[in-house]
């Protein structure tokens, strides 16, 4: 059985939608990136799609919800509304067996929601309103929900929200026996560079894609670099790199695993998929590296897809690949 782990992030909706660059243009928003948009340009922009799907989302929920598929024990923390979204939300969870460690709130902002626009390259563009994500506090989470995870996970977004610093701060000083951050966006990490720059030294494992990297350590070259550079910081860095696949840093050392190859159809999701999995895999007993080399299958699994949350049993693909069976417990 797995140890527990604890993702602490956005609780949102995602729609998903195809779109065209035009239409990203005419938006004015740039592709590729997250914007944080109010409640009323999200219903603008929502109202000119003509063809959306909802899914539950929001990237911690979604790295989440990946480990609990492969059969981790997981708990998440995020604040939703009790509306039509947050009760769709709290449903996907619960199925997923995902346990909630603070309930909806019954009045304030709507549950956030993530408008996820996908263009013909499969490249995503989002655009969020957070809601009553940025309602959470470090006080909503309990000492008892920090103390009862091996790992807890917490999302660069976090950071963008009102309480997103004292959230980080309170985490931190529970000292948990894993803490892991994913860097969200390069957006966000220039954001809060300070301040990921101090409390750096308290993470222990650290994911990002080439650019996020890049932006926290913007005096290196490449993805390789970026990730030596973390690794000096870091007791483990996983960076993805798109097709060139997945740069590991550990004890001060660097490798690179080839992706996956795949038909991509949406990126929504990828790195989600990679950390829930690599979380997962450290969670059985697994190596970063092996933990990093499954990852790279579910990864390609997901971006095969539409949206962050595949279809088919995702231990079948591992099973497949030739990964299950050890350590006994996974």
């Amino acid at each position: 059985m797995s140890r527990k782990i604890l993702a602490i992030g956005n609780a949102l909706v995602d729609v998903i939608a195809p779109v065209s660059p035009a239409t990203l243009s005419d938006l004015g928003i740039t592709p590729g990136g997250m914007t944080l948009v109010d409640a009323e340009t999200s219903r603008k922009i929502h109202a000119s799609l003509s063809e959306t799907r909802a899914v539950s989302g929001g990237s911690a929920a979604n790295t989440a919800a990946i480990a609990a598929m492969l059969g981790a024990r997981v708990a998440y923390a995020g604040k939703t509304s009790g509306d039509a979204l947050g009760q769709s939300f709290a449903a996907d969870m619960d199925a997923l067996g995902v346990a909630s460690v603070i309930a909806p709130e019954t009045s304030g902002p709507d549950t956030g929601s993530c408008l996820s626009l996908i263009t013909p390259d499969a490249q995503r563009t989002m655009c969020t309103h957070l809601g009553a994500a940025t309602t959470l506090q470090a006080a909503d989470i309990s000492q008892a929900a920090l103390t009862d995870a091996d790992i807890v996970f917490l999302e660069g977004y976090l950071l963008d929200a009102p309480g997103g610093y004292e959230i980080f701060r309170h985490v931190i000083a529970a000292r948990p026996q894993t803490l892991a951050l994913t860097l969200s966006d390069a957006g966000c990490v220039d954001r809060h560079a300070a301040f990921l720059d101090a409390i750096l030294g308290s993470i222990d494992l650290l994911f990002g894609n080439e650019e996020e990297m890049g932006a926290l350590f913007p005096e290196t070259t490449g993805p390789a670099q970026a990730t030596l550079a973390a690794a000096r910081h870091v007791a483990g860095v996983i960076c993805t790199d798109g097709p060139n696949g997945v740069h590991i840093g550990e004890h001060g050392l660097h490798a690179q695993l080839p992706a996956v190859k795949a038909e991509v159809r949406d990126t929504t999701g990828a790195g989600d998929s990679l950390a829930g999995t690599v979380l997962w895999g450290l969670a059985a007993g697994h190596s970063l590296i092996d933990s990093a080399r499954m990852a790279t299958h579910v990864a390609a699994e997901v971006i095969s897809g539409v949206g962050a949350r595949p279809a088919r049993d995702l231990r079948d693909i591992l099973a497949q690949a030739g990964y299950l069976g050890t350590p006994a417990e996974a």
